[in-house]
């Protein structure tokens, strides 16, 4: 989770810092996450989301990235767009390797 949580502030000291009226994109690709994890990611998606409250210039969009197989991670994104006031764009990647 070490990892995960230095993205997570990476992530939201770059909201912070954006200009006013700046376009601010977050960009997640999820491999793997347990509840522990997913709690933070909601923790840290709410603490952006208060930010776009309070500065109301700023435009912040999250790019929702995911693996075509991977259901918990995309449902994981739909529950995360129906609970934060931020622009969500899902995208999703499909592996060139064969099965």
């Amino acid at each position: 989770a070490g990892d995960l949580i230095y993205r997570l502030e990476d992530a939201l000291e770059r909201v912070q810092q954006a200009k006013p009226n700046e376009q601010v994109k977050v960009s997640c690709h999820f491999s793997f996450l347990d509840t522990r994890c997913k709690k933070l990611v909601f923790k840290y998606l709410r603490q952006i989301e208060e930010y776009q409250l309070n500065h109301s210039g700023k435009q912040i969009s999250v790019d929702w990235n995911y693996d075509w197989f991977d259901d918990d991670i995309i449902e994981f994104g739909l529950l995360a767009q129906e609970s934060f006031h931020l622009a969500f764009k899902h995208i999703e990647h499909i592996s060139s390797e064969s099965a």
